[in-house]
């Protein structure tokens, strides 16, 4: 396996360890990966640099999905922006994987400083993003509008996703219910 390659599946498997609420280990992350745990310390000769690695693999994924679903804007902003926050959904497998990885991040945050940090810059990320696709939708509308919406919605996209995991909802459902949300939002 390239680097690249080997870094990609590590950062895999770092999730999938995550997602299963297991210890993020050399070993088991070797295992999962399919490299010798020799290797994976050789990447990350600490844990924290392991567990850095698993959130900056999670913030690409979940950029990957954002970008996908702006990168060919709908005809108006209000529909990027729900395509946007719909790309985010834990409705397949590979966004449950995110889902679930995220949450066990979370877990870590709350006792340690820099994944706290990690966290939380990541939180920002996307929420200017969604405050930037809502100043494109509702051009009239001021900074604090516009913050305060942002984290309705993406309070809003966390509840859908939550009763999807849990199957209180399908996909179309929390889909149809999260796209009528931003469509009142910016009415």
């Amino acid at each position: 396996m390239d680097e690249p390659g080997t870094r990609a599946a590590i950062g895999r498997a770092l999730l999938e360890l995550l997602a299963e609420g297991r210890a993020v280990s050399y070993g088991a992350t070797a295992s999962r990966a399919g490299v010798s745990k020799g290797l994976v310390q050789h990447y990350f000769p600490d844990r924290t640099r392991l567990v850095r690695f698993a959130a900056t693999t999670l913030a690409a994924r979940l950029g990957e999905r954002l970008r996908g679903a702006v990168a060919d804007p709908a005809t108006d902003a209000a529909t990027t922006l729900a395509d946007a926050l719909v790309a985010l959904l834990p409705a397949t497998p590979d966004s449950r994987l995110d889902e679930a990885a995220g949450r066990a991040l979370f877990a870590l945050a709350l006792t340690d400083p820099q994944t706290n940090r990690d966290y939380r810059d990541g939180r920002r990320a996307v929420a200017g993003l969604v405050r930037d696709l809502l100043a494109a939708a509702a051009p009239e509308r001021g900074p604090g509008w516009l913050a305060a919406t942002a984290r309705d919605l993406l309070g809003t996209l966390a509840e859908l996703g939550t009763d999807l995991v849990l199957g209180e909802l399908t996909a179309d459902e929390a889909t149809t219910a999260l796209r009528g949300r931003v469509r009142d939002a910016v009415a």
